[in-house]
């Protein structure tokens, strides 16, 4: 059987082939494995969005009630503060505004200084745990004047 040098040169090109065997209604559409792969990288991105979603919303939650805590301890600081010393020993109380909030104050005399070192514990409990703030400082005594 004869074959020309064009049909030869073809026949040779695998590519050549596969294109002359398509014809241009059976390259209108979309294959099955494209749609599929669009869809699964598709679902990849959705899936990585959503994780980052939940996990900034989780982050807030962790923010926020360390800035809780950290308000009541600020609160309870300024208020010894406020009166300008601090008697060696220990206190401990709740919080009126903030229900489950508790405090728990110590403070020891320094040897050598009129300062007190005062750790400041708040607690705070809801339904699901339990978390706690601990702030360590020094205050003057009663009888520190500088």
């Amino acid at each position: 059987m004869y074959q020309s040098p064009k049909r030869k040169a073809r026949m040779n090109n695998p590519f050549k082939v596969l294109k002359a065997s398509l014809n241009k209604d059976s390259r209108r559409g979309f294959l099955l494995l494209e749609v599929i792969m669009s869809v699964f990288i598709v679902t990849i991105g959705v899936v990585v969005v959503i994780g980052s979603f939940v996990t900034s919303i989780r982050t807030y939650k962790i923010s926020k009630a360390y800035s809780e805590l950290h308000y009541l301890a600020e609160e309870k600081m300024w208020g010894y503060e406020e009166k300008g010393e601090i008697e060696e020993g220990g206190d401990s109380g709740d919080f009126d505004r903030h229900e489950g909030a508790s405090w728990k104050i110590k403070a020891e005399e320094l040897e050598d200084f009129p300062l007190n070192e005062v750790d400041l514990e708040i607690t705070v409990k809801d339904d699901v745990s339990e978390r706690k703030y601990q702030l360590a400082t020094y205050l003057r005594n009663k009888e520190g004047l500088f």
